[in-house]
């Protein structure tokens, strides 16, 4: 039997679905994460309010929860710096900016630990399903409970992040600012090696992933490889074809090293002839003039909602995400799912791309393998209209519905392992 779940998550979409599908099988006992929208009367007031309403839809309005998903187990903590954060990330406190937004998302994180330790020694949960950082309070209580303890883990292992992260700084110091080494500091990275240990089991999105955890010395049975998913009715091709005579690249996602953008930007400029165009849309991160020297020759579309990247996916020709490093990328995804050929890197992407077939997985760092694809699908818009046609087919494979049936069965595993293991005990 699927096991009686409590889920810790701060922004994982994962976890959304993870608890969509629990509370569908009346398996959740509380979700607790950030702010979410549940569609309120007073949230529904703000949308609508002059001016605030494009603020609160460009923030908290943002977090819909999943449709199945009970509103009612869902608790939400630390949602005063959760809001402030909100400001901060989005720019609206440009005098303050950016330079906060990490000090009170730490605040929020800190609030959802100690919420869910308060919670975890009474709901009485056979299961915790926590995020990376958010889960050592509540695993304590594990052995006092004998409950399941499942880790989250979105990305590769911490130590092997740092070491690609370090080695890229050196080799391409202009932009270091931009790489957001996300566990610069020892005590987070003892707090997450702690919640490693005391985990029953580890959830990943990739095959990359697992390898990460294995040469950083965790067992590779202690890993459970879950592939993400997409909504394919948002991300969808466009009904007709475009007139505009444009080749058109895209890239979406943090515009950082970490996603190899430098990369991207180096093989466009060699790439580029007449009818060609790249845009790029996303988040800053670090220095805001890292890339400056290349801003002439791509559109920055900025931060954009999910309605409007998929908007964006439809008026572009291919998607070339030349990442370092990622768990399972969910913008790949979803630029599959909008019909996109793609060239990106094998540090992740690997288990969704079918080289040859519905793009190109290349090397890491590898601008003149950029360039000799980008040429490819320029000079070969069949084969390039065809790969967009499997693009698509391959995401169907890859719902956020397939994630969550994949999920449960996976707690069921583990609760019938964690079952005979008490018994022989």
């Amino acid at each position: 039997m699927i096991p009686q779940t409590l889920v810790i998550n701060s922004s994982n979409p994962e976890l959304d679905y993870l608890a969509k599908s629990l509370s569908e099988a009346d398996r959740l006992s509380v979700y607790i994460r950030r702010y979410a929208n549940k569609q309120r009367w007073h949230e529904r007031t703000l949308a609508q309010i002059p001016g605030c309403g494009r603020v609160w839809k460009n923030t908290f309005g943002r977090r819909v929860l999943p449709t199945g998903l009970d509103p009612n187990r869902v608790v939400s903590a630390g949602q005063w710096s959760d809001f402030a954060t909100a400001l901060t990330d989005r720019g609206i406190l440009a005098n303050w900016g950016r330079a906060g937004s990490p000090a009170f998302v730490a605040r929020v994180d800190a609030a959802i630990r100690q919420r869910a330790a308060r919670l975890v020694s009474t709901l009485g949960a056979e299961a915790i399903v926590a995020n990376y950082g958010l889960a050592l309070d509540a695993f304590r209580h594990v052995s006092e409970t004998a409950t399941i303890a499942i880790l989250n883990y979105p990305i590769a292992h911490h130590r092997y992040t740092n070491a690609l992260l370090a080695d890229e700084a050196e080799r391409e110091p202009e932009v270091a600012s931009t790489l957001q080494q996300k566990f610069a500091s020892s005590e987070r990275e003892e707090r997450i090696d702690a919640e490693i240990e005391l985990a029953s089991a580890v959830f990943v999105g990739s095959s990359f992933v697992k390898d990460s955890f294995v040469v950083s010395g965790v067992a590779s049975s202690k890993i459970v490889t879950i592939p993400y998913g997409v909504d394919v009715g948002t991300f969808r091709p466009p009904e007709g074809k475009r007139t505009d005579g444009k080749f058109r690249a895209f890239f979406a996602g943090q515009l950082g090293q970490r996603k190899g953008l430098l990369y991207l930007l180096r093989a466009f400029k060699a790439f580029q002839r007449p009818g060609t165009e790249l845009r790029v849309a996303g988040r800053v991160v670090g220095d805001s003039n890292a890339f400056a020297q290349y801003a002439h020759l791509y559109e920055y579309l900025g931060h954009l909602t999910r309605p409007a990247l998929a908007a964006a996916f439809q008026e572009a020709d291919v998607f070339v995400f030349p990442t370092l490093l990622e768990g399972m990328p969910l913008t790949l995804l979803e630029a599959m799912a909008a019909g996109l050929p793609v060239i990106t890197t094998t540090h992740g992407p690997a288990d969704i791309v079918r080289d040859g077939i519905d793009g190109f997985l290349i090397p890491i760092r590898d601008e003149q393998a950029i360039i000799e694809k980008l040429t490819y699908l320029h000079e070969h818009p069949d084969e390039r209209r065809q790969m967009g046609r499997n693009a698509r087919e391959r995401a169907l494979s890859f719902t956020w519905e397939a994630y969550g049936a994949k999920a449960l069965l996976a707690l069921e595993e583990l609760a019938f392992a964690n079952s005979r293991s008490l018994a022989t005990a």
